[in-house]
């Protein structure tokens, strides 16, 4: 699903990394216990931020534990036991993985209609207990379903959407203790997945002809470049306007950019990154730069260190990774 908010291991100590590795078996033996063994595959690291954030922010207590479990069944490892805000942010990413399934069933993946119907009643069982958070996910989705079908390529729009989706439900869990400053935290670093996401699965885009908010903007500017005066529509012809209609490249309506120009452009992950460098590297450290300045208005209670080291090292590393990689970023291990 989406991995791409952790520590920096290079940077921090051991006993707050075994802080964030608590955090995370803790998730997985929630989700575990309250939506069946096959749902723990949708426990992530982004999702571990967003838990370690909140019981933070609300200096929730927490109890822990040394428990076994299929990927440790001889030692076991340290984790946090099940509590009732744990429960809850459980219940956010199954929500969140619900709409990750019905946004694979629409670009067409395999099993993706299976993967939905799975997750069907664990998402029912889910919005019963969080009825608002539900609602709030489901608008922020369609609007940015909206703007990928008419290939949004103001990239600060359309990450909007995901963004708002985890500062609204951060907003619904924190209650009284929201504010500007921890919801624009978890604003920017929803941003930040966003955009880490799509710049990771570019090639994989261009290659099943999907939308890609990187791959539109780019190419709008790139694509104007191309063209003579005054011949320049406002945006990229796609779906089934006229003008894809003189593009088609057999891209699926409704669902991808059909434009000739808007695929000549890309030659490759690493010569896109190389060509984009200097846009793509300052996108990223905006974001993270608001999210640190929100961060340094912050007073925290439990985990400072943890997510001291996360804004500060773990989100610039991560842009490293993807800014140097040709390929797909492996999923790390804790």
């Amino acid at each position: 699903m989406y991995g791409y908010i952790l520590p920096d291991k290079s940077t921090i100590k051991s006993e707050q990394f075994t802080l964030f590795s608590a955090f995370y078996c803790g998730l997985c033996k929630v989700i575990g216990k309250n939506f069946g063994q096959l749902s723990r595959f949708t426990t992530n690291y982004d999702t571990t931020f967003f838990a370690a954030f909140i019981f933070d922010q609300l200096n929730y207590p927490v109890d822990f534990n040394k428990e076994k479990c299929v990927g440790n069944p001889v030692r076991g490892k340290l984790i946090i036991k099940q509590n009732p805000l744990f429960i809850r942010i459980a219940d956010i990413n199954i929500l969140l993985a619900y709409l990750k399934a019905e946004d694979n069933v629409y670009d067409k993946e395999f099993g993706a209609k299976s993967v939905k119907r799975f997750f069907k009643k664990r998402r029912d069982k889910s919005a019963l207990r969080e009825p608002e958070i539900a609602e709030l996910l489901e608008k922020h989705y369609s609007a940015l379903r909206e703007l990928e079908e008419k290939c949004e390529t103001n990239i600060d729009l359309v990450s909007d959407c995901f963004a708002s989706m985890m500062r609204d439900s951060a907003r619904v869990v924190l209650a009284d203790k929201a504010n500007e400053h921890n919801l624009g935290l978890i604003y920017n670093v929803g941003k930040f997945v966003y955009l880490a996401d799509a710049l990771d699965d570019v090639s994989e885009d261009y290659k099943k002809k999907r939308y890609n908010p990187f791959l539109a903007a780019f190419a709008q500017s790139g694509y104007q470049k191309r063209q003579t005066p005054g011949q320049v529509p406002e945006q990229l012809p796609c779906g089934n306007s006229p003008q894809a209609a003189e593009f088609d490249t057999g891209c699926r309506p409704k669902n991808a950019i059909a434009n000739k120009h808007f695929y000549s452009l890309y030659k490759g992950r690493a010569e896109f990154i190389k060509d984009n460098y200097a846009s793509l590297q300052f996108i990223f450290a905006a974001t993270a730069n608001r999210a640190i300045e929100c961060f340094n208005c912050l007073a925290f209670n439990q985990s400072f260190s943890l997510l001291e080291n996360i804004i500060y090292y773990g989100l610039r590393k991560k842009v490293d990774e993807l800014l140097k990689s040709d390929k797909k970023l492996k999923k790390p291990k804790l």
